[in-house]
């Protein structure tokens, strides 16, 4: 079964790559917990872990390692995705002891800053609040063009019909649209003085008649006068 979110199988190894390489026995030190599998760092999704413990026991465990194991560490390398996420308010080019030392002179404050800063990958990760710019019907609507233009020209007609089907929903309006008005028929007020006007006969009356006789028909400027009597 797939999983509506497109990461969920991402674990904090994926995230913070450092782990891979580090003392298992520090690593322990700050990330194990009881209610999670040994070496949870590892191959343990992340949605999991904060099913369990929540996110911000999460964020919160991970910022201690961050503060005691890479404080020489450019934030950017030791969370290579935030250079791709441009978290505002957050600068990958600094170490990770310089935003703690930024964030107040005490290690409570440093630590909830690079945990603010975790807390934001996750929300990300896992879409929380993010806000949805499109409506189902954009999304069908784009879904049934890109099926329309790959479709290959030997598709099966069932396929063919299938996509049509959609194309027609896609065009129907959505729900709460205001149908458009029709306008009501006028009624002809001075239809009742109106002439009878004599139309023109029908075309078919002149088609039907032969040419050859029309030709042997004289016609009455043509004919001869009667001869004077004597």
């Amino acid at each position: 079964m797939t999983s509506s979110a497109p990461y969920a199988s991402t674990s904090l190894a994926d995230l913070l790559p450092a782990v891979r390489y580090a003392d298992p026995q520090l690593l322990a030190a700050r990330l194990e917990d009881v209610r999670l599998p040994l070496g949870w760092w590892h191959a343990t999704p992340l949605m999991e872990i904060d099913r369990v413990i929540g996110a911000e026991a999460l964020s919160h465990q991970v910022a201690q390692a961050l503060r005691s194991l890479w404080p020489h560490v450019e934030l950017g390398d030791v969370l290579p995705v935030l250079r791709l996420l441009g978290t505002p308010g957050v600068e990958p080019g600094k170490t990770v002891a310089q935003v703690a030392r930024e964030a107040g002179p005490g290690v409570v404050d440093g630590d909830r800053v690079l945990a603010a800063v975790f807390g934001s990958i996750l929300d990300r990760l896992h879409q929380r609040g993010a806000p949805r710019e499109e409506s189902e019907g954009t999304r069908v609507r784009d879904a049934v063009s890109v099926i329309a233009r790959w479709l290959p020209a030997d598709a099966p007609a069932e396929v063919r019909a299938a996509l049509a089907v959609l194309q027609g929903l896609e065009e129907e309006p959505e729900e709460g649209t205001p149908p458009v008005p029709v306008p009501e028929p006028v009624d002809d007020q001075a239809g009742d003085q109106s002439q009878a006007v004599e139309l023109p006969a029908p075309r078919e009356a002149f088609e039907d008649r032969d040419p050859a006789a029309d030709a042997e028909e004289p016609h009455a400027s043509d004919a001869s006068p009667p001869p004077a009597p004597r």
